[in-house]
């Protein structure tokens, strides 16, 4: 019998964990009597059009007597039901099975509203799915098989009890095959539950947490070291729930560090302590990044959330951290929580932004089916789409077109502070607004209504919509800007362009350098200042140095001025060096050149 196990990603760049660790528990399940049974896996992007995925499933399992099935999640279930459909018709008596998140807690009402679905695998998929290709390779009944819900031939839906928990140190590594370790960013898994009850939130509904042995998690991250996998993301919910283990594993990080592969963790502040902080700080630059679920800094919304906060202690783990230089930090805010009006998440967004994390995430609340958010969205008047991802659109303390503008806010800080494409800009013009949140907000309305919002900027057009935005503030007598400098802000803007690349056209407005080539040609040929400032480039002619760096000529102390938001005049020369870049941010590496 032909399985196929199929993933619909929402990008290339992503990977589906559980199909791989499906396949490899199975097939290490099976044995003499199950050999008909012939597993593959098969990845696809929901931007593909359906008609190619069509064809390629359909070249794969040709013959009639197959299973296919989907891992289900918010952003790809219209697309499994739709090409479901379209499959049911192309190859009538294929078995067709879903398993994941977005069925398993309506599995009955999926398969009432979804004809063409046979059945649903609830749970945890390992131990289910090998139960179900066996039953089907041995014509065994499947009301015998635990954890399925499925449709009989006269279309009745029978619900089985529930299979049993498994023991983590029972699953299979799910990346065997060197071709799927390539050109993707790939999952792991440590733990399963969480600790916590968040409503929002489906890992609430089991608040036990299993752990796979270390000495099992230290063979299979050896494996990503081994083959030098880019990035691995770990999806445990909450990674450091428990502080041994995570002191073990980042150890073992430390330890084995093969200088390429970065590992992803998400965690809570409120558990970080100070060995963990001192370990941490130890880190290869860029082994390790961190994403920290804020969500919210209204203690009203935190408790209607059940959710422990403490911002003070959040201010003094980030601080500790940005201090080391070392960890990328990604912290969330989620708008559209209970008590949280726009008033209340704008100051939310002003204590987060003052952190100054690497990247600072705008969610919007999903009402998830399960959770106990979606129990009491009557009770918070909670409006939210009926399709996935189940979005809010409403609630009792912020409107429509409230979270309309978050939304556009959302587009502006993805552009603007994520990209770290403008930080010394952003620095400096915040100088000039009463908050950040007060800048993001005016210039994504300025945005709007110039028509930029949902267009598709190329980078200088970027650069040239903020430096516009910043002359109309500084001439308009309607908002607070006295004090930007114009002339400061070229320079500021102009930094942050070479920053991250060696551009090839200077754009219109950055300052004349024609009286400073003399100079700079002088400084690469200027043998003291090669071997003090070229060392990354022993014994390389001018002209490859040349094609690798940059050297400006500023006429402001370009770091100053932004920092402080007040003009600090005297000319400085800055060597951007792009061979040498940030492991955090790659942005280039920058020195202060003597100049006379």
């Amino acid at each position: 019998m032909k399985t196929l196990l199929i993933a619909i990603n929402a990008k290339y760049i992503h990977s589906c964990l559980a199909i791989h660790s499906l396949k490899a528990y199975a097939e290490a399940s099976l044995n003499s009597d199950t050999s008909d049974i012939i597993i593959e896996t098969a990845e696809y992007t929901i931007n593909q059009p359906l008609d190619d995925i069509l064809s390629d499933i359909c070249d794969r399992v040709s013959d009639s007597d197959c299973l296919i099935a989907f891992s289900c999640y918010i952003w790809n279930i219209e697309y499994v039901k739709k090409l479901s459909l379209l499959i049911r018709h192309a190859i009538p008596n294929a078995g067709i099975w879903v398993g994941g998140p977005e069925v398993s807690y309506c599995a009955e009402s999926f398969l009432l509203e979804n004809e063409s679905i046979t059945g649903v695998m609830t749970g945890e998929g390992e131990a289910v799915f090998t139960a179900l290709i066996t039953g089907l390779s041995h014509n065994a009944s499947l009301e015998s098989i635990p954890g399925i819900v499925f449709r009989t031939d006269s279309n009745h839906i029978i619900t089985n009890p529930p299979a049993p928990l498994l023991d983590l140190d029972s699953l299979v590594f799910p990346y065997p095959e060197q071709s799927i370790l390539e050109h993707h960013i790939l999952y792991y898994e440590s733990s399963r539950g969480c600790p916590f009850g968040c409503s929002y939130c489906l890992s609430s509904i089991d608040r036990r947490v299993r752990f796979k042995s270390l000495s099992k998690v230290f063979d299979e991250l050896s494996i990503f070291l081994d083959q030098r996998v880019p990035l691995v993301k770990f999806v445990d919910r909450t990674f450091n729930c428990d502080h041994k283990r995570t002191l073990a594993v980042w150890q073992f990080l430390k330890e084995h560090d093969n200088g390429v592969t970065r590992f992803h963790f998400e965690v809570t502040a409120n558990l970080l302590n100070e060995k963990e902080l001192s370990l941490l700080s130890t880190l290869r630059p860029g082994l390790v990044q961190l994403e920290i679920g804020v969500q919210s800094a209204n203690p009203d919304t935190l408790s209607a959330i059940d959710r422990t906060q403490d911002i003070d202690h959040l201010r003094r783990v980030t601080a500790q951290i940005q201090k080391g230089g070392n960890i990328h930090q990604h912290l969330d805010l989620i708008a559209g929580l209970p008590y949280e009006d726009l008033e209340s998440f704008s100051r939310s967004f002003d204590i987060v932004y003052d952190m100054q994390p690497d990247q600072l995430q705008l969610g919007f609340l999903k009402v998830l089916q399960g959770s106990k958010m979606h129990r009491l969205k009557d009770e918070y008047e909670l409006v939210y789409r009926p399709w996935p991802p189940y979005e809010v659109i409403s609630t009792r303390w912020i409107s429509v077109s409230e979270l309309l503008l978050l939304k556009s806010i959302e587009e502006t800080v993805e552009t603007y502070y994520n990209s770290g494409q403008f930080q010394m800009t952003l620095t400096y013009l915040i100088h000039f607004f009463s908050r950040p949140w007060d800048f993001f907000w005016r210039f994504t309305e300025w945005l709007k209504e110039n028509g930029h919002i949902g267009i598709s900027h190329n980078r200088l057009q970027k650069y040239n919509l903020l430096r516009e935005f910043a002359t109309e503030v500084a001439v308009s007598a309607n908002l607070t800007s006295a004090g930007i400098d114009l002339h400061a802000l070229d320079s500021i803007l102009l930094y942050d362009l070479y920053l991250r690349e060696k551009i090839k056209t200077r754009p219109q407005w950055a300052p004349d350098q024609n009286a400073e080539k003399k100079r700079i040609s002088s400084l690469y040929h200027n043998e003291e200042i090669r071997i003090q400032y070229f060392s990354e480039f022993p014994d390389e002619p001018v002209r490859q140095i040349r094609h690798e760096t940059h050297i400006e000529i500023f006429p402001i102390d370009v770091i100053k001025t932004a920092t402080d938001g007040t003009t600090a005049p005297g000319k400085q020369a800055l060597l951007f060096s792009y061979r040498e870049k940030d492991p955090l941010n790659g942005s280039a590496s920058v020195k202060t050149l003597s100049y006379q």
